[in-house]
């Protein structure tokens, strides 16, 4: 009787630990895929703990190891929704302008919003040599950012835009100009950023800029 039960144990136990050890493997399997697929680069991986309320896109939590290859990420909407937030809001950091300070920078310093979605190069053409003297050159103006169009350029990771950029200058003068410019982008996990409020958990950034397409004034008063 009490060999009988030696062999339950055994067997519960050996039982018990394929089973462990499956699980582990498959976890293993699934962290060296999604690992893997972030290397590659191909779409963005919005995981739910960065979703602070539940979201309609069906496509945003991809949590599975199983891919649908790529034609899946070519119709994936919610990421190009996504990746079009990132470059407006980019944009938006990056010509606007309000007299304060202090809040320009936390959007324009060394560890701001603006450096975690651009390459040092591209932030340093925001930055200057001395950017609290250049922001307090502009003391007293205020910029706005207006993106009359976004479009996505075919086969490549950018978009076409026109913006106008509004300009209220300290003596009250108003300047409005609109330009054509592209805007790259590509992701890597460096500039994956987990904080209180996720600045950019994607790896998304921003790593070709041309600002100077066919700009033209609209008005001076």
């Amino acid at each position: 009787m009490e060999l009988k039960r030696v062999r339950l144990y055994a067997w519960l136990s050996l039982g018990a630990a394929l089973v462990m050890l499956s699980l582990a493997l498959l976890f293993a399997l699934t962290l060296s895929y999604q690992t893997y697929r972030d290397g590659e680069g191909r779409g963005l991986h919005v995981l739910s703990q960065f979703v602070s309320s539940p979201m309609k896109g069906k496509n945003l939590a991809i949590t599975s190891p199983f891919d649908k290859g790529l034609n899946y990420y070519d119709r994936d909407s919610d990421r190009k929704l996504i990746e079009e937030m990132m470059v407006r809001y980019y944009l938006e950091l990056r010509y606007s302008f309000i007299s304060d300070q202090t809040e320009m920078m936390r959007r324009w310093g060394w560890s701001s919003p603006l450096r975690r979605i651009s390459t040092r190069r591209i932030h340093e053409k925001v930055v200057g040599n001395d950017l609290e003297e250049r922001i307090r050159k502009k003391n007293g103006d205020i910029e706005t950012v207006n993106i009359l169009n976004i479009t996505p350029n075919s086969g490549a990771n950018q978009y076409s835009i026109t913006m106008q950029i509004n300009k209220i200058a300290a003596s009250g003068q108003f300047e409005s100009k609109v330009y054509k410019m592209v805007v790259g982008f590509r992701y890597n996990d460096v500039y994956k950023s987990f904080f209180r409020e996720p600045v950019n958990p994607y790896g998304f950034y921003i790593n070709y800029i041309d600002e100077d397409i066919d700009s033209k004034k609209v008005s001076d008063n």
